[in-house]
């Protein structure tokens, strides 16, 4: 269950393997990276009210999908609740997911998706610049080759989701247009 995911978090980000040296070995692309980032903001992030039964629904919001993040997610399961991948298309109505995942080609949606599921405990995820800064919760960016992560830990809170501390120390932690 987690040990595929821990091994990519602890071999290919935080002992610095970049993606293009994993996909050199035959191991991994940035969304597969992405993907089980994904799965232990699962497991590191309490949701208030969180059922222990059901499955765990992420979300991608996406023109294109990327593939591999759904074929990866699929299957697998976080605390004994299977994860059930939902897509959704731009401009379509967005049910409430616990992890909401909006590619770089729907960013521009994020103020309209984040007014509509304001009151709903849902990590917003993103991947484009200023992501986390204007509204999303956390946001996938590229340094040196590596993917790596920010988190708005404040818009989070207001959202009534509660952030691990082993999470928090692996992220740029950003707030309001500040680092």
């Amino acid at each position: 269950m987690r040990p595929f995911f821990l091994t990519v978090l602890c071999g290919t980000i935080l002992c610095a393997a970049t993606p293009d040296e994993a996909r050199a070995q035959g191991a991994l692309s940035e969304y597969e990276v992405k993907a089980a980032f994904l799965y232990n903001f699962a497991a590191f992030v309490e949701w208030p009210q969180a059922p222990t039964t059901g499955p765990v629904r992420i979300g991608i919001v996406s023109v294109d999908p990327p593939p591999e993040l759904a074929q990866i997610l699929r299957g697998r399961s976080v605390a004994g609740r299977d994860i059930q991948v939902l897509v959704f298309a731009v401009g379509e109505e967005i049910v409430p997911t616990d992890i909401l995942f909006i590619t770089a080609d729907a960013a521009t949606r994020l103020d309209a998706i984040a007014k509509q599921l304001k009151g709903h405990p849902v990590l917003i995820v993103g991947e484009s610049d200023g992501f986390a800064r204007r509204g999303g919760m956390v946001n996938f960016y590229i340094e040196s080759s590596r993917v790596r992560f920010e988190i708005n830990r404040s818009v989070a809170e207001e959202a009534g989701l509660r952030l691990s501390s082993q999470l928090l120390r692996i992220a740029r932690l950003v707030a309001g247009g500040e680092e």
